[in-house]
């Protein structure tokens, strides 16, 4: 009897995947199968939806994408699959209205991409066409049902996190909501230097920082006219850096706080707000103000401070826009206070499945020879329903768990805390894990004329030389001719920081960097100390890791640099060209080095490659070999800094979705001192 079962099964499906739409099997089985894909598609997205940012996968990046499409495609499919079924299922309520609860997406993926964000009207009619059609179906069916009630309730949660979501759009709209709320921000700096005495800021301490951390969301700013800046009392709730580092409390006080991480993740928040006006056109008041840059300058780049501390508030304060853009937690966060809705919707999610799994412990679906069982004796339809209630409790649980470790909360807290010291609040932050890791990588990717290569962590020390040139040089900016200056080779090699395009000086300065790395190590006389060994790896490491990473910016992100993406790679690809042409002269391939040594004048002479390689021949002509990684290494760290700003905020944002690269985060960090231009005359 049981093998008889078995076979009528696997004839069935066999049957259901070959008939047409009008087989009452065929259509229950592609609805059972779509309910469940959506389930797994779901538990993906909460999963993997912002590991993207973490891990710079294409195959990764290509799954999410491929998930977030599908989860919001099968939806309407599902629900006109079961409303035009011949057949009656009760169980097909349940099943719909959990199809609501996914129309809303999970917290940690809102938008996919920038372009999503800006689809509010549509998503706005999508979502309400759903909500009409999925309630007309619990109507036809959820009549006379033992769950009633509690279907309604979590009718009434698929509904909100549609809304949800919707409100979501609208923040990270720069058309909407996103300006409103960066207007407030905007209008304080004008100000905001007002607010202290002048020339008594400290950077050290925070004193005359009054730069807005949490609070003012729910003061009522009077504005009585759209033309004049709002005017914002700091009040007793209103949170800002200086409050925060004149906290007496154990714990933002060295014993609690010994590394700063609690304070540091304020302040990315502050600068996360303050960062947001570069996506909405505001202009940044507070470059014009001195203590602006004594921020960085003896906040950051001072020679007793971490350089790793500068990179871990930017790489929080990043983690805050990325939420913006492609997640809900701006939005659940919008009051600036914890939302405690969403321990509500687990009481009622719990209660819902509590429910469920009463009736379904006697429930037989009534559809006679459509009835299908596992060798368990258990109904299929029945196990998917029980499937779906478990991983809509698991996802909510999981998504209010993710909210309470998150680093939104974990600035609440530590506002609340300032605002009212107490044991309790400190017993809430201490558990919580601060640590937050750089994960920028660059990965090529493949492209005629490259080889794809794994990705790599950029090295300490690349960062160090960066942040120790922005200290030499101040606010500054040079394309490397100031280091060649300073290290007595500005004579000789000035001439290849002055070419026809920021494109041409990288890729020119990245064939003599390649140069430089083939040619053979210099014979000393005599042993060199341990320490000047290590001096000159430390800067060959520098060199090459920026010298790629500069040439990989050239090559996969344009967008990013100074020069118009598309004039980039009109460059690279014709750079590609030159080096296809040179490399078939240069026979056999094993000598490389002593065949590009031969190369002067001739067919390569003006060209890209053969300005590197003259370029290359210059830089040999240091006998010093740790002078000339130095050389380069100086540059490369001069020449990062240079190529940073950017008014193209929104390329940095998409970037934020694909990890994020190095060169925004020196972005952002040249934002906050003051530096927005390449051409800045500002004093040092």
């Amino acid at each position: 009897m049981v093998l008889d079962n078995r076979t009528q099964v696997v004839r069935n499906t066999t049957h259901a995947l070959w008939d047409g739409v009008d087989n009452p099997y065929s259509r229950l089985l592609r609805i059972e199968v779509l309910v469940s894909l959506n389930t797994v598609l779901l538990v993906f997205l909460f999963f993997f939806g912002s590991s993207r940012r973490r891990w710079k996968s294409t195959i990764l990046r290509t799954c999410i994408w491929t998930a977030y499409t599908l989860s919001h495609s099968i939806v309407p499919y599902t629900v006109g699959l079961m409303q035009s079924a011949p057949f009656r299922n009760d169980l097909f309520a349940i099943w719909a209205v959990f199809l609501l609860y996914s129309f809303g997406s999970v917290d940690s993926i809102s938008a996919y991409n920038l372009e999503d964000n800006q689809q509010v009207k549509k998503y706005a009619f999508e979502g309400l066409v759903q909500v009409v059609l999925i309630t007309y179906l619990m109507v036809t069916y959820i009549s006379g049902m033992p769950v009633e009630w509690e279907l309604w309730c979590f009718w009434s949660i698929g509904v909100t996190k549609i809304f949800e979501r919707w409100c979501a759009f609208l923040s990270a709209s720069r058309s909407s909501w996103l300006l409103r709320k960066t207007r407030l921000v905007a209008d304080v700096m004008i100000y905001e230097h007002e607010l202290s005495s002048p020339g008594k800021a400290d950077p050290t301490v925070m004193r005359g920082y009054n730069y807005l951390v949490t609070g003012e969301e729910e003061i009522a700013v009077r504005d009585d006219t759209p033309f004049h800046p709002q005017r914002l009392k700091i009040t007793h709730e209103i949170i800002t850096l200086q409050k925060i580092w004149e906290c007496h409390g154990r714990l933002v006080t060295p014993d609690g706080d010994p590394d700063r991480k609690l304070k540091d993740m304020c302040l990315s928040f502050a600068w996360y707000k303050m960062l947001k006006r570069r996506f909405t056109g505001y202009p940044l008041h507070e470059c014009d103000v001195t203590k602006t840059w004594e921020l960085i300058n003896r906040g950051f780049l001072s020679s007793n401070i971490s350089h790793e501390r500068a990179f871990r508030v930017i790489e929080v304060e990043l983690g805050f826009i990325y939420d913006t853009f492609y997640t809900k937690y701006e939005e659940i966060f919008c009051k600036g206070k914890f939302p405690r809705y969403k321990c509500l919707y687990l009481l009622q999610i719990l209660l819902f499945c509590s429910a469920i799994i009463l009736m379904l412990s006697n429930y037989q679906t009534p559809m006679g020879h459509l009835n299908r069982v596992t060798e368990s004796g258990t109904d299929i339809d029945v196990l998917i329903t029980y499937v779906v209630i478990s991983t809509i409790f698991i996802l909510e649980l999981s998504q209010l768990v993710a909210i309470v470790f998150s680093d939104w909360v974990k600035v609440l807290v530590i506002c609340s805390y300032v605002e009212r010291p107490t044991s309790l609040r400190e017993k809430a932050v201490c558990p919580l894990n601060l640590l937050c890791l750089m994960t920028i990588g660059f990965v090529d990717k493949t492209r005629e004329g490259q080889k794809a290569s794994s990705s790599v962590n950029l090295p300490e020390e690349v960062k160090s030389a960066v942040l120790c040139s922005l200290r030499t040089n101040g606010r500054q900016l040079s394309n490397g001719q100031s280091s060649l200056q300073r290290n007595q080779m500005g004579d000789e090699l000035s001439w290849a920081c002055s070419l026809e395009t920021h494109t041409h000086s990288i890729l020119v300065w990245h064939i003599a960097n390649s140069f430089c790395e083939i040619a053979p190590p210099q014979q000393h006389t005599e042993e060199q100390p341990a320490d000047r060994q290590r001096e000159e790896e430390n800067h060959r490491l520098v060199a090459t890791s920026l010298s790629r990473y500069c040439a990989y910016l050239v090559a996969f992100v344009p967008v990013l640099l100074p020069d118009h993406a598309y004039t980039t790679e009109l460059i690279f690809d014709k750079v590609v060209q030159e080096a296809r042409k040179i490399l078939e002269e240069c026979q056999p391939k094993s000598r490389l080095y002593e065949n590009m040594m031969t190369i002067d004048g001739g067919n390569s002479a003006g060209t890209i490659i053969g300005d590197g390689i003259k370029l290359g021949k210059q830089l040999l002509e240091i006998q010093d070999q740790g002078q000339r990684w130095k050389v380069l290494a100086d540059f490369w760290a001069e020449m990062m800094l240079f190529l940073a700003p950017s008014d193209n905020a929104t390329a940095h944002a998409e970037n934020l979705a694909n990890v994020g690269e190095f060169i925004t985060h020196l972005w952002a960090l040249l934002t906050h001192a003051g530096i927005l231009h390449r051409n800045s005359n500002l004093p040092a």
